[in-house]
């Protein structure tokens, strides 16, 4: 009996496939890896030193170019966060319905709140087909937004030439109902609102693909009684009312006799139970022809109502919904 030989044969199938990817230069390696998508990378960076230490050494890069080609419309303002690694695991990880109704109570109902900065959250607005960054700001008081009355909220202020909307208002814009309404604004005016939370890099959708209810062209203040959920036309700008969306924390003492949790929506703030906590988002676009007449953002606004003028405690009740939507 003869005694097997305990040296290994060579791979040479592993040798070839090897020494073509020795031979490939950083730059050009760097390139290739940029096409692929965030799941192949992941596996990439596992398949050998070469490569995992070329994608993390040049992230920014390589993960940007994956961020955009996955998500075409908000690519670009995720670029823009930085972490790009991170911000693409949380916006894939994303969960699409932000809790409206919460136990865990900050801000009025706590003495030590979070805290939390402005750098802590990352807004993604979007409208249509397009999308960016909102900062918190300065914003017209939406009530009154053709006063000049302003708040604090949150803003989104595309370039100039960063949009376009081929929608245009026919002679009987007036006698459109909701379901005509929402048809012809369908794929132009929607609005969707993510955040990150670039600390626990954790993302909810707050809401999503929100349309306007009816369209009018409001020519007197006696129509302002209205003004939550039209477009108002003047002076060439197209302001365009949403739906405002609404959010509740419930101290554990608060006085709730509701059958289901949606009728807080019938109520104005004022008519609360006690210990109910509410925030309300309310969004403004400002729509402006150019001068070849092209429809384009000019600004998309967020009324915070209930925190407009306490920007620490409106982020602590941000991170309250992703945490606790997370935690579902």
């Amino acid at each position: 009996m003869h005694r097997a030989d305990a040296t290994r044969a060579p791979d040479h199938h592993a040798d070839a496939t090897r020494a073509p990817l020795d031979a490939v230069p950083d730059d050009v390696l760097a390139q290739l890896l940029g096409l692929l998508d965030g799941a192949a990378l992941l596996r990439a960076e596992m398949t050998g030193r070469r490569l995992r230490d070329t994608i993390r050494g040049r992230e920014g890069h390589i993960w940007s170019g994956a961020l955009r080609a996955r998500w075409q419309r908000e690519g670009v303002a995720l670029c823009s966060l930085g972490a790009p690694r991170k911000v693409y695991h949380a916006f894939c990880t994303r969960l699409e319905d932000g809790n409206r109704h919460l136990s865990t109570l900050r801000g009025p109902f706590e003495e030590e709140p979070l805290g939390t900065s402005e750098d802590r959250l990352a807004f993604i607005f979007c409208v249509g087909r397009f999308a960016g960054v909102a900062r918190w700001t300065e914003v017209p008081d939406r009530a009154f937004a053709r006063n000049n009355f302003f708040t604090r909220g949150l803003r989104w202020q595309p370039q100039p030439n960063e949009t376009c909307f081929d929608l245009t208002y026919p002679d009987d814009v007036h006698e459109w109902d909701e379901d005509t309404t929402s048809e012809n604004t369908r794929g132009h005016l929607e609005q969707t609102l993510h955040v990150i939370d670039m600390q626990s890099f954790q993302c909810v959708t707050l809401f999503s693909d929100v349309l306007p209810l009816h369209l009018e062209i409001i020519d007197n203040m006696d129509n302002l009684a209205h003004i939550h959920t039209h477009i108002e036309i003047l002076d060439g700008d197209t302001f365009v009312y949403s739906p405002a969306q609404k959010f509740y924390r419930y101290s554990p003492e608060a006085d709730l006799d509701l059958e289901t949790d949606d009728e807080l929506d019938d109520l104005d703030f004022h008519s609360l139970p006690s210990g109910v906590d509410p925030c309300e988002i309310d969004p403004l676009l400002t729509l402006r022809a150019d001068a070849e007449n092209v429809l384009r953002l000019h600004a998309a606004d967020m009324d915070v109502v209930n925190y407009g003028q306490n920007t620490t405690q409106f982020h602590d009740f941000v991170v309250d919904i992703i945490q606790q939507t997370h935690a579902r």
